[in-house]
């Protein structure tokens, strides 16, 4: 029965059925942690404009629920076309000690600025089990930005890169 269980709810997560696994969740108490570590394996955090809280909001619940941090392997910071992400540069500071597992980081329709000096790629270096990058209809303030990201993930093996965009 145990074996069948755990069949079932790999089966929905590999199919990508969320709603499905939500409902998972609910059915009986020995399908939840299986259910939920699944549901946990990509988090997203999306901003909103003129709203920059999602960082915390996501570090907070890391740090109140740490027998999550395990189970996540890939982030995805996402926004809104053309919203600026004030605080992307705050990203490296607390989230690969909170995410030692994340191994694909990605970042969606979003202007990021990177303050200048060595801060940000020394910081951007803990996120030492990132394989994947993803940047997608990003603007830069400038090309050396792209390259201090792309640089400072020391473990990439990929990179996707679509439509980005930056100041002259």
């Amino acid at each position: 029965a145990q074996e069948g269980r755990r069949n079932r709810v790999r089966y929905f997560w590999a199919r990508g059925v969320y709603v499905t696994l939500v409902a998972c969740t609910l059915t009986c108490r020995a399908w939840l942690p299986r259910s939920r570590r699944h549901l946990v394996r990509l988090l997203s955090a999306t901003t909103t404009p003129g709203e920059d809280q999602s960082l915390e909001r996501l570090h907070a619940l890391l740090t109140a629920q740490p027998h999550l941090q395990t189970y996540v392997s890939a982030l995805t910071m996402r926004g809104r076309r053309g919203d600026v992400l004030p605080r992307i540069h705050t990203l490296p500071l607390k989230t690969p000690r909170l995410l030692p597992m994340i191994r694909r980081l990605q970042i969606d329709d979003n202007s990021v600025y990177l303050p200048p000096g060595a801060a940000f790629d020394v910081n951007m270096r803990q996120f030492t089990n990132v394989t994947s990058l993803a940047l997608l209809r990003v603007h830069f303030s400038s090309v050396n930005d792209l390259r201090r990201i792309v640089s400072a993930l020391r473990g990439l093996q990929t990179f996707n890169l679509i439509w980005p965009t930056w100041s002259s």
